[in-house]
């Protein structure tokens, strides 16, 4: 999530400072990695949400997600209409490192808390199973 997080602010970044199409190009790129910001934070909650509650509260994330993107048009529209384009982008930066900090600070791996290690499987133990 911090990566996805980081895309974004480089992407809103690059489109800042793009000249042109063509520096827009991969700019835009970077901070569409929004999906998969929304796939890390859906696979977190999977992992830390009772499974009685889990499609409840992840429908309420994509719901939220998706009131927070119809309204933030509305609230982007009326900054650039009072203050003008090139104000947003620098705005929206703050955003995605506000997550970023959130990520960071607060939310911990469950499995830590659980005592588990993740062990990468060796081709032998695969091996094995298809026996």
């Amino acid at each position: 999530m911090v990566i996805s997080s980081t895309s974004i602010v480089l992407g809103l970044i690059g489109l800042f400072l793009a000249r042109d199409f063509f520096q827009a190009i991969p700019a835009s790129i970077l901070y569409k990695n929004t999906a998969a910001f929304q796939l890390a934070g859906q696979a977190y909650m999977s992992e830390v949400i009772d499974t009685s509650d889990r499609s409840k509260m992840i429908g309420f994330y994509n719901g939220l997600g998706e009131f927070t993107w119809s309204t933030g048009s509305v609230i982007g529209g009326l900054i650039i209409g009072a203050t003008g384009f090139h104000i947003i982008i620098p705005l929206s930066t703050i955003f995605p490192i506000i997550s970023i900090l959130i990520i960071v600070f607060f939310l911990r791996d469950p499995a830590h808390g659980r005592g588990e290690v993740y062990v990468q499987p060796s081709s032998r133990s695969l091996d094995s199973l298809s026996k």
